[in-house]
């Protein structure tokens, strides 16, 4: 049988005594069939599972992309604070060395009074 059928790779063996010519022959697709077919439609490589998993693995490189863009905001946000700490911890220094000036100042004053 071809493929223009349906029963493409269908093969009959006649193993009897008389003759074949008057045998009328009809074939049905069976229930195993129907699932191998669906299962092919379903599993093969242009299939609905196919079309699925392709589109969780865009869906999962977009998000890898903005994983890796967050990662990189972050980072710059890190480098941005901790500048900003070691510069308002420098101003904190200079305002206790200017405060330590001050009271020497008014301490000498006080002294200088009395």
């Amino acid at each position: 049988a071809t493929n223009a059928t349906g029963a493409d790779g269908l093969r009959l063996f006649y193993s009897g005594a008389g003759a074949a010519s008057g045998v009328d022959l009809d074939y049905t697709i069976g229930l195993g069939s129907d699932l191998f077919f669906d299962l092919e439609q379903l599993l093969g490589s242009d299939g609905a599972l196919r079309s699925e998993i392709d589109s969780i693995e865009g869906q999962n490189e977009v998000a890898n992309e903005r994983i890796a863009n967050m990662l990189t905001r972050l980072e710059i946000q890190r480098a941005t604070l901790t500048d900003q700490d070691i510069a308002m911890e420098a101003a904190l220094s200079r305002l206790e060395n200017l405060r330590e000036s001050i009271r020497q100042l008014t301490d000498s004053l006080n002294n200088n009074n009395n």
